[in-house]
């Protein structure tokens, strides 16, 4: 039996439908208010019958934050995929972004290690990676230091990953993968597939900064192979290429049929459009398209090596401009 968390989040659905290609046996956890529709739709997509995929997955009803629930749900399983986190960057939500995703961790962790031989792949970030000058190259032992410009959501994956390895101090067989931006189908008005609806809507701006990218498709087979590899106590980013966010909103718009964005973004263009976004929230009780974190971020240039797990299982992953047109076109059907 394996068990995923945030099955009905992207990551974990579209890992839900390979692990179901593989005919393996799933226990997905969800919660009283969980949304469905996403991992329908993705079943959809990889299935002739998708209800009948469905149909395979035993459901459990978990509160993550429940430490007695979670290790009723891990009983009995010899593989564990953690994808569930709150990602967030709007401030309002900072202490629930860092108490709620390290808390599940922790309890995660613990009923991890009340099973014998159960192997744990925790899905990280490169939030929780250390910073380096504009232009340097990012791996999995670049230090991370706790920062007052540090995002809630960073601080978050850092001390999860530390739960996680402590764990493994204490005998838990496991590992961990640091994503970059995950592109996907998703839900469009959300998450990286935002980014998306974004473009489509009229994205007039753009930066210069760089971030790292990675499919969906690619998370989702590189943990697969990285749980059933005799690999433990390792972490490895999962990057398929490091573009400017220039580049990316241009190959949307081109794979959408629509305009370019025309500006280019300053720093006080920046600053400013962070803190307008910020005092609109208020008013409107909408979260904020750009946040003080997403607007740093965007101005800045971070490369991510991905060779580690090249060289360690072999992977290739994937290119952005395959991934952003494959998006693009599952987009553009489902608004027919």
């Amino acid at each position: 039996m394996i068990l995923v968390t945030g099955a009905t989040g992207m990551t974990g659905a579209h890992l839900v439908a390979y692990l179901l290609k593989k005919e393996e046996n799933i226990r997905a956890l969800y919660r009283e208010k969980s949304n469905f529709s996403l991992i329908k739709s993705v079943l959809a997509r990889n299935f002739e019958d998708g209800e009948k995929a469905y149909s395979k997955i035993e459901w459990w009803k978990c509160d993550l934050l429940d430490s007695l629930e979670v290790k009723k749900a891990i009983k009995g399983c010899e593989k564990v995929y953690h994808t569930a986190a709150i990602v967030s960057f709007d401030p309002l939500s900072n202490s629930k972004v860092i108490n709620n995703n390290v808390e599940v961790t922790r309890n995660i962790v613990d009923g991890c290690l009340l099973q014998p031989k159960i192997k744990l792949l925790h899905v990280s970030s490169i939030a929780s990676l250390g910073r380096v000058g504009d232009g340097e190259e990012i791996t999995e032992n670049t230090f991370w230091r706790e920062k007052k410009r540090s995002s809630a959501y960073s601080i978050s994956k850092y001390r999860s990953e530390e739960i996680v390895w402590d764990g493994i101090k204490k005998g838990l067989i496991a590992v961990i993968v640091n994503p970059s931006i995950i592109l996907g189908p998703g839900q469009w008005d959300r998450g990286s597939a935002e980014l998306i609806s974004t473009v489509w809507n009229g994205l007039k701006f753009y930066t210069l900064g760089v971030n790292g990218y990675v499919d969906v498709r690619d998370v989702s087979m590189a943990m697969i192979q990285l749980m059933e590899s005799k690999i433990s106590g390792e972490r490895f980013i999962l990057n398929s290429e490091n573009i400017s966010y220039k580049d990316l909103f241009f190959q949307i718009a081109y794979s959408l049929s629509k305009s370019r964005p025309r500006y280019k973004v300053t720093p006080i263009i920046a600053a400013i459009a962070w803190r307008f976004e910020s005092i609109k929230a208020v008013f409107t009780k909408k979260r904020p398209i750009i946040t003080k974190d997403t607007a740093r971020t965007s101005m800045r240039v971070y490369n991510y090596s991905s060779k580690k797990i090249e060289e360690a299982i072999g992977y290739k992953f994937i290119p952005i401009a395959k991934s952003v047109e494959d998006t693009c076109q599952l987009f553009l059907q489902s608004n027919k």
